[in-house]
């Protein structure tokens, strides 16, 4: 089936369906017609067009539909359809004259508003006897972040009016509000931490599907050792430091490329996530840090609360850092603690 009679018919069919967009060379993205996509949250857009062999294919990730672009025309217009059948004989029947593309319909600019402040308090705003104030302060986190850090005394409030149509489920609860940016200065989302008993102790929401979910991106410097650690209260104790805000680190590279990493895990030798992720990184050839038996702490904030300064953290890091062949046999030796 000839590319440029399928482009032809995407330009066509394209003005039907909702929130299409030009996102790269052969890939199309829009609500899918076929499950209505997401009901609660008109932004979402999870049907593609894409490239496949010598022609253009549908796939769907929500509904998982998958099928040809004829078929998915003949879904949406069958006149249209015939007319597709009709074209895609007569270019079988010219196949040895060289035809070009037909022009893309250009991807649209989006102008997204710089957001560096929320609808909320500031912890450096609150008294010191507020809720998320005093868990500030007892993480002992540095003022200097405080007026980054918000506070949304009814989170579900917050989150129904910010993100409108969320499709999550929220309590009302207190919530220390984590707001991360891209590179740019421009809101990606946010991670509410609770401060009461919750059966969910973190929720992620971002802007939109497409937006990066890595903390610290608008301070780090991409030309430098950059280290990699789950959490965005973590990456605020270390330099040149990012959250990935998951237990996948090494997924980082999917977002930023190949860089000069250093993954920093947490250290819990009997935690079978942190172990799988570990032997990635290591499998990868990537730099970890292996913390060694004399570190009882299972992350970089609670050493900190136990005493140890940003300076003293960094050395512990830097003489356990390993890769290669000494990466595997730490971390054996480590996983066995």
């Amino acid at each position: 089936m000839a590319l440029f009679v399928d482009i032809k018919y995407v330009n066509l069919v394209s003005p039907r369906l909702e929130r299409f967009t030009h996102r790269e060379q052969y890939v199309w993205n829009f609500r899918c017609p076929i499950c209505g996509d997401s009901r609660k949250n008109k932004s979402k857009a999870r049907g593609y067009f894409l490239r496949k062999k010598f022609g253009i294919y549908y796939m769907c990730h929500n509904c998982s539909a998958s099928m040809s672009l004829g078929n998915f025309l003949k879904h949406m217009d069958n006149s249209l359809y015939k007319q597709y059948r009709m074209d895609t004989y007569k270019e079988q029947n010219h196949a040895n004259v060289p035809r070009p593309d037909p022009p893309m319909i250009p991807k649209p600019t989006i102008k997204t508003p710089v957001v560096k402040s929320l609808p909320l308090e500031s912890i450096s705003e609150l008294d010191d006897d507020n809720i998320a104030r005093q868990y500030v302060m007892s993480r002992k986190i540095p003022k200097k972040f405080w007026h980054d850090l918000y506070y949304a005394e009814n989170f579900r409030d917050f989150a129904d009016k910010f993100f409108v149509g969320h499709d999550k489920k929220i309590l009302d609860e207190p919530r220390l509000v984590i707001p991360f940016y891209n590179q740019e200065g421009i809101l990606q989302g946010i991670q509410g931490r609770v401060l009461v008993e919750s059966k969910v102790r973190y929720i992620t929401m971002k802007v939109c599907d497409d937006a990066s979910k890595l903390f610290g991106l608008d301070r780090v410097d991409l030309t430098k050792q950059i280290l990699v650690v789950e959490g965005p209260i973590d990456s605020l104790f270390l330099p040149n430091c990012i959250a990935t805000m998951d237990s996948s680190l090494i997924g980082v590279k999917k977002s930023l490329g190949e860089r000069d990493y250093l993954f920093v895990p947490d250290n819990e030798p009997r935690n079978p996530e942190i172990i799988r992720e570990i032997k990635k990184i290591v499998k990868a050839g990537n730099k970890v840090c292996i913390w060694p038996e004399s570190v009882k702490e299972k992350d970089i904030n609670d050493m900190i609360k136990s005493g140890l300064t940003e300076k003293q953290i960094t050395n512990i890091i830097e003489e356990n850092t390993v890769e290669g062949l000494a990466a595997e046999l730490k971390f054996q030796q480590w996983s066995k603690t």
